[in-house]
């Protein structure tokens, strides 16, 4: 059977790896007969490997993930999969005594690597991002723990050119095929009073007070604003709040790309767009900049708390024409900002008092 390790990563997500390390792990899965890899055409399981238990997920022919068994897929969604994937997979490589530039970036500080094999996704740890700048995850055991570290940055996952992870992500964006995730539970007492019959939800701040995760409800029955008579909150909603109007919804798409001059245009529809971004671990963020004359402009922050930059897309359209399914979206991106270079990134949502709200001509 001819098995490839597939990391189909992209810029911010999963690593474009040449030489492949990758493939070393397969080579000597395979040349030292260490698991029997499954006939059946699609497979999720655990196997031991050393003594070590190995999480190795399959489609088709391709092993889509294999690493030491760590995590919950609910831990993975709760912060960035990709990189917790990798946290697995760089152990798993450590195991099998495989050298690599992008695997060697995790460090085990605390314990040795035999600890690694008495833990398992119920073990309780402790995740600390440091400033964007590097990660350390800890599990106590009984008489100590044992924790390890890496660095934080867009490539860090990566050996491949800026070029090279930049293309990797545009080619993830054009072909995904996951959903967003979830809104957070609605909690009732964040709701506060907006215009004559509507609530706002009050979400965290990324960089200022006025590009937020804040949503729009009806207060009649507590349910998202989509109306073009409201034009403002509902274009909001459509970027923050998951939702099947947005399957629909369109955006014409230009990618500034880090070469000088380059860039690639291309039509998505906008779950497609802001679904891959969270599969990479962005968090979205909307900040509204000017609404005259039915114009409305704006921008989205996609921000990767634990891999430390952000997507920028500066957001141009006519709200009543997007929400009628009659346009597109206009959307210009940059890729990949530090962190770093945008202050407050994550700061709690500072309620306004009347003067300091912004007044939109509806």
């Amino acid at each position: 059977m001819k098995i490839r390790l597939l990391f189909i990563l992209a810029f911010c997500c999963a690593p474009f790896v040449k030489g492949s390390s990758y493939d070393s792990i397969e080579l000597l899965i395979n040349k030292e007969k260490l698991i029997q890899l499954p006939e059946t055409e699609n497979c999720d399981t655990i196997c031991d490997i050393k003594g070590y238990k190995v999480h190795l997920i399959m489609h088709g022919e391709e092993i889509s993930h294999i690493g030491l068994n760590l995590f919950t897929d609910e831990m993975k969604r709760s912060t960035d999969k990709l990189l917790l994937d990798f946290v697995e997979k760089a152990l798993l490589a450590k195991v099998l005594n495989v050298k690599s530039n992008v695997y060697d970036r995790l460090v085990i500080n605390k314990g040795v690597l035999a600890d690694f094999s008495s833990l398992s996704p119920q073990s309780d740890y402790s995740l600390n991002n440091s400033n964007s700048k590097s990660m350390t995850i800890e599990w106590p055991l009984s008489d100590r723990c044992v924790s390890i570290t890496m660095p934080l940055n867009y490539d860090v996952l990566s050996t491949g050119s800026r070029e090279e992870i930049e293309n990797d992500f545009i080619t993830k964006i054009k072909n995904f095929k996951g959903s967003r995730i979830s809104f957070e539970p609605l909690d009732t007492t964040k709701l506060e009073p907006y215009g004559e019959n509507k609530y706002i939800y009050a979400g965290p701040c990324c960089n200022n007070k006025y590009i937020t995760r804040n949503i729009y409800l009806n207060s009649d029955n507590i349910s998202p604003v989509f109306d073009v008579q409201s034009p403002v909150e509902s274009i909001a909603n459509l970027f923050i709040f998951p939702s099947e109007i947005s399957d629909s919804i369109k955006v014409n798409l230009t990618i500034l790309k880090h070469e000088y001059g380059e860039k690639e245009n291309f039509v998505i529809p906008l779950s497609q767009l802001l679904a891959a971004c969270e599969d990479n671990g962005c968090i979205v963020f909307w900040g509204m900049e000017k609404y005259e004359e039915g114009f409305l402009e704006g921008s989205l922050f996609l921000y990767n708390q634990y891999r430390g930059y952000d997507h920028v897309i500066k957001i141009e359209c006519n709200p009543k024409v997007v929400l009628n399914k009659q346009g597109h979206i206009k959307a210009h991106a940059s890729l990949f900002i530090p962190t770093n270079n945008i202050q407050n990134l994550y700061s709690p949502y500072i309620k306004k008092d009347d003067n300091e709200k912004i007044k939109y001509d509806k």
